[in-house]
C-alpha cells in the first residue's frame, strides 16, 4: 500500500511573509505611478504655457462699456438772474459821488425855475441865500442881503405894506412888478427873491450899497 504524505500547514510567520510581499510595490508598478504622475505635471505645465501665451498676445482685458442707466446726468448749479443795470441816477445838488475812479459833481439847478409854493421864512432865507450864491454875493454881501430883507419883510413872502401897498420878501411897490420874472409872483418865492435880486444889481450893483442906502434913508 502506497503512504501519501501530507503538505505541511504553513506557519504564521510564514503566511505573514506571504502577505507583506503581496503588498510590497514592484519596479513595475512604482514606474507605471511615476509616468501617471509626470504626464499630469506635463499636462498642467502646458495648460498653464496657453494661458500666460493668451495674456500675452490679448493684453490686459479692456474695461466693461458703461451703458445708458450707468452714466449719471451732470448737475449744473442753477445761475444766478441777471440784475438790470440802472440806466441813470439821481445824486443831490452840490454833492459828488465816484464812479469808476472818475468824480461826478451834481450842478445844482436854477431854484429861480423851482416852484417852491408858500414856504416859511427859514427857507425862504435858505433859497435866497442860494440864489445869491449863484451871483457870486457870498460872505459880506450875503450878509447885507439878509440884514436888508429881513429889515424890508422878515422873509415872509406874504408880507404886504397896507400904506405903500410893497408886496413879498423884497417889498416890490407894486406887488406885481415881480411878474416880470414869473406870473407866480404871489406864491412863488423864488420868484420874489430873484425879483428882488435884479433891482438890486440893476439899482445899486451889490446888495451891501443897497444896504447902505437903506440904512442912511430908510428904504432902498
Amino acid at each position: 500500500m502506497n503512504e501519501t504524505h501530507a503538505k505541511p500547514l504553513p506557519s504564521r510567520r510564514e503566511l505573514r511573509m506571504a502577505e507583506a510581499r503581496k503588498k510590497k510595490p514592484t519596479l513595475a508598478s512604482v514606474w507605471s505611478t511615476s509616468s501617471q504622475a509626470a504626464s499630469g505635471a506635463l499636462a498642467f505645465g502646458t495648460i498653464a504655457a496657453i494661458a500666460l501665451s493668451g495674456a500675452a498676445t490679448n493684453g490686459p482685458s479692456a474695461p466693461a462699456a458703461h451703458t445708458q442707466d450707468d452714466v449719471k446726468p451732470v448737475t449744473r448749479e442753477a445761475e444766478a438772474p441777471a440784475v438790470p443795470l440802472p440806466t441813470s441816477i439821481t445824486i443831490a445838488a452840490d454833492t459828488t459821488m465816484t464812479v469808476e475812479n472818475a468824480t461826478v459833481k451834481a450842478e445844482a439847478a436854477p431854484l429861480a425855475k423851482v416852484k417852491t409854493g408858500i414856504i416859511g421864512a427859514e427857507a425862504a432865507r435858505e433859497l435866497g441865500k442860494q440864489l445869491a450864491a449863484e451871483r457870486g454875493w457870498t460872505g459880506a454881501q450875503w450878509e447885507a442881503l439878509n440884514r436888508l430883507f429881513t429889515k424890508e419883510s422878515g422873509w415872509n413872502m406874504q408880507a404886504m405894506n397896507r400904506s405903500s401897498g410893497a408886496y413879498g420878501i423884497p417889498q416890490a411897490l407894486p406887488g406885481s412888478k415881480m411878474g416880470t420874472v414869473a406870473s407866480d409872483w404871489k406864491t412863488n418865492a423864488a420868484t420874489q427873491i430873484t425879483w428882488g435880486l435884479n433891482y438890486i444889481a440893476g439899482r445899486y450893483g451889490t446888495p451891501v450899497n443897497a444896504m447902505g442906502h437903506s440904512a442912511s434913508h430908510g428904504w432902498y
